[in-house]
């Protein structure tokens, strides 16, 4: 990617406030698309638009869930590499191991700390 260009990073969750935290954490280093839901978030990626670098997701969401999301890209040719990092208010290990079982490649907790996140995506990312 070139260096002057911003990653793009879907963020998908079911409440604007998660979404707006998320985009005010994120704006200065990174683009970011906003999906109020699944569904939205599933038609954009069927699409010819271009394609997120990351994707940030709640996995609690009515309709299609954030599980349902992740393991419709992981098994999806043109999405199964896109990185999926969950946010969740679920924190159980059990909680955890499902979402990483769906396919997500992390996992955050809510509410989402400016740091945990950064910390999160430099795994990804070179900042």
């Amino acid at each position: 990617m070139n260096k002057n260009t911003k990653n793009m990073i879907a963020l998908v969750d079911d409440n604007m406030a998660n979404l707006k935290l998320l985009e005010m954490h994120l704006k200065d280093s990174y683009n970011t698309l906003l999906f109020t839901g699944g569904k939205a978030f599933l038609q954009y990626l069927n699409s010819d638009q271009a394609k997120p670098d990351m994707v940030l997701l709640d996995r609690m969401m009515p309709g299609i869930s954030g599980d349902d999301v992740c393991n419709t890209m992981k098994n999806n040719e043109a999405t199964s590499n896109i990185p999926i990092i969950m946010c969740s208010a679920l924190t159980s290990e059990s909680d955890i191991e499902m979402g990483i079982t769906a396919g997500a490649d992390g996992y955050l907790v809510k509410p989402v700390s400016r740091t945990d996140l950064f910390d999160e995506l430099s795994k990804f990312f070179k900042q």
